[in-house]
């Protein structure tokens, strides 16, 4: 993972596909005020692996909506790699391995950079 440690420096990956945008906008403003860049390719699967390879600093997904089987091997990927996946809440992620079981997460390549997503999302 990335040992970027300045969240003015990151490259941070966000799902913003929503019908409630106003209300993920208003979730992610603080957020959007301090990191360098933001970007979305489709697959959050692929945005974690990402993560856990260096390309991207951190990916979030706080709308509440995506499958735990969708993204299962990449939670694997980025842990094995040395990276941080948890809940919004900073709560390890434990949930039933079921189809309909929906999430939100926080993925980020070291702690420093966790801890300031988390400090930007709550301002």
């Amino acid at each position: 993972p990335s040992e970027t440690s300045d969240l003015e420096k990151t490259l941070i990956g966000v799902d913003c596909n929503t019908f409630k945008i106003e209300e993920l906008a208003t979730k992610l403003e603080g957020l959007f005020k301090k990191a360098k860049h933001f970007r979305h390719f489709g697959a959050n699967a692929l945005e974690i692996c990402y993560v856990a390879d260096g390309s991207t600093d951190a990916f979030i997904d706080i709308r509440g909506k995506l499958r735990v089987t969708d993204m299962v091997a990449s939670y694997l990927i980025l842990r094995e790699a040395g990276g941080i996946i948890v809940s919004p809440e900073g709560e390890q992620l434990n949930v039933p391995l079921a189809p309909t079981q929906r999430l939100s997460f926080i993925a980020a390549s070291n702690n420093r950079i966790y801890e300031a997503i988390r400090e930007a999302l709550n301002s």
